[in-house]
């Protein structure tokens, strides 16, 4: 099966399905690796929003895209619940009514009840005003000590950019009190010095009086350790491709993309540049020992590889 037969039709932006697919499998092929979210539809017809993670790897001389998927519909559903309360909130402050007590207890329970690590703080001061538990268990601290912390008493001293983390967080929160919604990635601390990679998104929530600010904080170490094992098999991998005694060339209908350096010995060439880009049939003589021209043999064993998964000939 391929990705749209596990897919509805339209994706949610209104793209086709098999039009984004293609598009996603070139650009993946292109830069390598690639983080997206994905509509697909389970057996029972019930329609799933996913985030993937999709990275190109090469095995055994094929390219082979590795796809990791996370259900995210209990954090969509969050979202919305919160876009919806943010609205309402939103409402209730311009028209300025009594209502914002009520509002704010509805937001508490929401962010209380959020499948994901939810804080609200001032935006002014940092200093948190209340979160629900998954905070708690990814900071480290109970519930108690939560009021008493601001975003940086969470965090090391530095980022992993070489940032200090009180510059740095002060920037992303200018940056939601300006209205904006940034998405970045900030390690945390726990007490025992215990450092965790994640994902944060800030969302500037109305509130007459106030600059408050909600992030929603997802924890990347699984993820993190999923790419690093990625990027090491894809290491062996290629180690296994240069260091072939056989050649190599990989290659699509049209030009070749990689050769490995016995592929580029064997070919009678200096350097892989001299390859990379031409036509697979062009490095034959004009016709074969048969008689047949080269052209025509290399058209029909390209298209036997596609229809069958492979070719073997002289």
């Amino acid at each position: 099966m391929r990705p749209e037969d596990l897919s509805p039709p339209l994706q949610t932006d209104g793209t086709p399905t098999s039009q984004k697919s293609a598009e996603i499998i070139a650009l993946v092929q292109r830069q390598k690796t690639h983080r997206f979210e994905w509509m697909m539809r389970r057996l029972d017809g019930r329609e799933v929003p996913i985030e993937v993670s999709a990275t190109a790897v090469v095995m055994d001389g094929k390219n082979f895209h590795v796809i990791i998927s996370r259900d995210i519909s209990e954090r969509k559903k969050a979202e919305r619940e919160l876009l919806e309360l943010n609205q309402s909130l939103e409402r209730r402050v311009t028209d300025r009514t009594a209502a914002l007590s009520t509002s704010e207890a509805r937001l508490r329970a929401v962010v209380e009840n959020a499948p994901e690590a939810i804080v609200v703080f001032n935006g002014d001061t940092g200093r948190f005003l209340f979160g629900n538990q998954h905070a708690c268990n990814l900071y480290g601290v109970p519930m108690s000590k939560l009021a008493e912390l601001t975003p940086v008493d969470v965090s090391p001293e530095f980022q992993s950019n070489s940032r200090p983390s009180t510059q740095l967080m002060r920037e992303k929160m200018d940056e939601a009190l300006c209205g904006n919604t940034p998405v970045f990635e900030w390690i945390h601390r726990q007490p025992d010095g215990r450092q965790i990679p994640t994902e944060v998104r800030l969302l500037r929530l109305p509130a007459e009086g106030q600059n408050l600010i909600r992030a929603s904080i997802i924890d990347n170490t699984e993820r993190r350790r999923a790419e690093r094992a990625l990027r090491e098999s894809e290491a062996k991998f290629r180690a296994l491709f240069e260091g072939a005694s056989q050649g190599v060339v990989l290659h699509d209908e049209k030009e070749i993309l990689e050769v490995n350096p016995a592929g580029v010995r064997i070919l009678g060439r200096q350097s892989r540049s001299e390859l990379v880009g031409m036509n697979p049939r062009k490095v034959a003589l004009p016709f074969q020992l048969n008689g047949e021209p080269s052209d025509v043999a290399g058209d029909k064993y390209i298209a036997e590889c596609m229809t069958n998964g492979s070719a073997r000939f002289d």
